[in-house]
């Protein structure tokens, strides 16, 4: 299995990264700040699955096709959501929130049940 973990150096994606890699579920953490590349790397030592850190913005992440470049990268079998919210600030960021067009990306690009 492949995960895809949006907010890999939040509280709960740190938590989860060991979890899925103790099942051998390979796991890409994406985070937007590379201080904190080598902190993510150390929960993969001594794990089963395989641990990647993409370092990338959410906040660049514009419309539909912005959202496939992440995942036609990483080709997840499970995406999970642990950035938080990202509150437009007016109408039209609206259109432009990752928050949307992940999961919509997610959802019709890839057939991921829910």
């Amino acid at each position: 299995m492949q995960v895809l973990l949006l907010g890999g150096h939040g509280k709960v994606a740190l938590h989860m990264t060991p979890l899925f890699l103790n099942r051998a579920w390979n796991v890409t953490s994406v985070i937007r700040n590379p201080d904190h590349k080598n902190d993510i790397l150390s929960l993969g030592q001594g794990r089963k699955g395989k641990l990647e850190v993409l370092i990338s913005s959410l906040e660049d992440v514009k419309s539909a096709a912005d959202a496939r470049k992440i995942l036609d990268s990483v080709a997840p079998d499970y995406v999970v959501w642990s950035a938080g919210t990202l509150i437009p600030q007016s109408s039209s960021a609206e259109s432009e929130n990752p928050f949307i067009h992940l999961p919509q990306s997610t959802l019709y690009e890839y057939k991921i049940p829910v």
